[in-house]
């Protein structure tokens, strides 16, 4: 009976230094107190969260550079940036920014994993500032569902939000929201605290870690930093293939929105669709000649 008290006593105390002093720093990794106290764009979809966590990192770049390395994430795409063999079917993520990943809107649906079965919504999209994903997946079948209508007697429903916000030194600080709910209640936080929060907390953190060794300077598309593109409204963005015979995309810049014709554009491909674009090292504008004022 003394083995079995003690035992009792030890898993309480340990239960409770847990919940006291190392859950807190997991779910507010980096983030300062007014970060996570601060709210967000999209934390309005998840009303009544119960859970919620604020991780925080500052990166050696602007938002503007940032920004591309987050809307290409997805498997099949450019992977997550963490523990490849467990997120990502072992194929290792990108070292470098993608055109053919840019493409990216309200609406998208980011594969989860390599089948596809499962997948994110983009939610919201505000280019440079904010990327918000949302999963809804209907238990015990995995299927996902549409939050808008009748919810399923079991489900878990959460966003995935990055905030990106400049710093005085030119970089930026990206702020990562995760809020979640689900029914069971019971059943959701349990999970949520023994598997959940842990889990995020070591994908999230190893992201952090290989996005700043992407953004700092190591991926072959750095060299824009260093000799950073111009253009103009009416230029041509020009994406050379990847491959031998692969054809070359063009598109018309219909928009500037960086600093003195700095990316991101918006722009109009040769098939008719357009999107928010910012040019990798494979990419070269075509200006649009002056034209001569009369004499």
């Amino acid at each position: 009976m003394k083995r079995i008290a003690r035992s009792t006593a030890f898993t309480v105390f340990a239960a409770g230094a847990y919940t006291a002093l190392v859950r807190p720093r997991l779910l507010r990794w980096g983030a300062t107190r007014e970060e996570a106290n601060a709210s967000y764009p999209g934390d309005d979809l998840i009303a009544y969260p119960t859970a919620q966590s604020t991780m925080a990192v500052s990166l050696p770049a602007p938002p503007e550079e940032v920004w591309p390395w987050l809307v290409q994430m997805g498997c099949g795409r450019a992977g997550w940036y963490s523990w490849d063999l467990l997120d990502n079917g072992g194929r290792p993520s990108a070292d470098r920014i993608v055109p053919e990943w840019q493409d990216v809107t309200a609406g998208t649906r980011i594969p989860a994993v390599p089948s596809g079965a499962f997948y994110f919504l983009v939610e919201i999209l505000d280019p440079a500032r904010t990327l918000v994903l949302r999963s809804d997946i209907e238990l015990p079948s995995g299927r996902p569902f549409d939050p808008r209508g009748p919810l399923p007697a079991a489900y878990t429903d959460g966003i995935w939000a990055f905030h990106l916000r400049p710093l005085p030194d030119g970089g930026t600080r990206l702020i990562v929201r995760t809020r979640g709910r689900g029914k069971p209640a019971a059943v959701d936080r349990l999970t949520g605290r023994l598997f959940g929060e842990p889990a995020h907390f070591i994908m999230q953190h190893r992201q952090f870690r290989n996005l700043r060794r992407r953004v700092g300077g190591s991926d072959p598309s750095s060299d824009m930093r260093r000799f950073p593109m111009k253009a103009k409204k009416g230029d041509w963005v020009i994406v050379h293939g990847h491959q031998v015979g692969e054809p070359d995309r063009k598109a018309l810049i219909t928009e500037v929105h960086g600093k003195d014709g700095a990316p991101p554009y918006v722009v109009e491909w040769d098939d008719g669709h357009t999107s928010t674009f910012y040019p990798s090292s494979d990419a070269v504008i075509e200006h649009r000649p002056a034209t001569r004022s009369p004499h």
